[in-house]
């Protein structure tokens, strides 16, 4: 067995704070401490023991204060993540609240729009049948304009003289007729005068008692000048002093109809169209002899012509 010895008393110093020694920062100091005090060894085992338990509550301690801090830590992000939250979902209720009102508006306009498209429609549809019966007041216009000049012809290119009246014009017709050996009575003319243009001689209009006369009156002109082609009618046939003009005679047509017969012509000439005349205030191509002639009504007639 081991010899156990008693220490000897200490003697304790007279000021605590003069003797008291460092306290040991190591276990060897520990062990030496222990060993000048008590004079023999120590058990080892039991401060190999005491210094286990000793960094295992140090650990212990350690583990507790992080763990701590990491509660504080993820209360912390909580909690901002919290008033994140809340201020994005609020910001979501504004928006939600926006596209809600946003919504509404667009109904509302789409509304409005659905509206004035059905008033345009309706507009439109309206528009048409006023165009449509404009165009049907237009033609009837047309109508008793080429009713009233059926039994007028139009004369062209014969001079005016200073101080001319009805009676100058009735023996320029007369004169005219008898170089076309046509039978013309003084009561065969309704009426005449002058229509005055903006430029170039104005033009005679001579109303007849009938569409016969007035036909008659026409063929005798295309008679004489197919016989007497290097010699047209003129103003020196019908003893007008001056320079020798041609005269031509042609059926008083409507402004409208003048336009198209106007219109007709240049057709013609742009596609080979060897004739183009007008009968009763009526305009007709004819591309060549013996093909059937073509009725013109409108513009959109020689547009469909020349698609063809």
């Amino acid at each position: 067995m081991p010899l156990r010895r008693t220490p000897p008393r200490l003697q304790m110093p007279a000021s605590p704070a003069a003797s008291e020694p460092n306290e040991p920062d190591t276990p060897s100091e520990v062990v030496s401490a222990i060993v000048s005090l008590s004079g023999s060894a120590p058990n080892l085992s039991h401060i190999e023991k005491e210094n286990v338990n000793t960094r295992k509550r140090k650990r212990e301690d350690d583990l507790s204060s992080f763990m701590q801090e990491m509660r504080d830590l993820l209360q912390s992000s909580t909690a901002q993540s919290e008033t994140k939250y809340l201020a994005l979902q609020n910001s979501m209720k504004e928006i939600i609240a926006q596209n809600a009102e946003i919504k509404n508006s667009l109904n509302f306009v789409s509304q409005q729009y659905d509206e004035l498209k059905d008033k345009i429609n309706d507009i439109e549809i309206e528009r048409k049948a006023e165009k449509k019966y404009i165009n049907q007041l237009e033609d009837k216009v047309e109508n008793l304009e080429r009713i009233l000049c059926l039994t007028k012809i139009e004369v062209r290119n014969i001079p005016k003289k200073e101080g001319e009246n009805k009676e100058d014009l009735r023996q320029i017709i007369a004169e005219t007729a008898s170089v076309l050996q046509m039978s013309l009575e003084r009561q065969d003319i309704k009426d005449i005068f002058r229509v005055y243009k903006k430029y170039g001689t104005p033009s005679i209009i001579v109303e007849f008692g009938s569409v016969t006369t007035k036909e008659n009156m026409l063929d005798k002109v295309r008679q004489y000048n197919r016989k007497n082609n290097q010699h047209k009618l003129n103003t020196a046939h019908i003893k007008i002093k001056g320079e020798t003009k041609p005269i031509y005679l042609s059926e008083c047509l409507t402004q409208k109809s003048q336009r198209l017969f106007h219109l007709a012509r240049k057709y013609a000439t742009d596609n080979g169209f060897k004739f183009c005349w007008t009968s009763n205030g009526k305009i007709f191509l004819r591309q060549s002899e013996g093909q059937k002639h073509i009725l013109v009504k409108s513009e959109a007639d020689l547009k469909i012509n020349r698609a063809q």
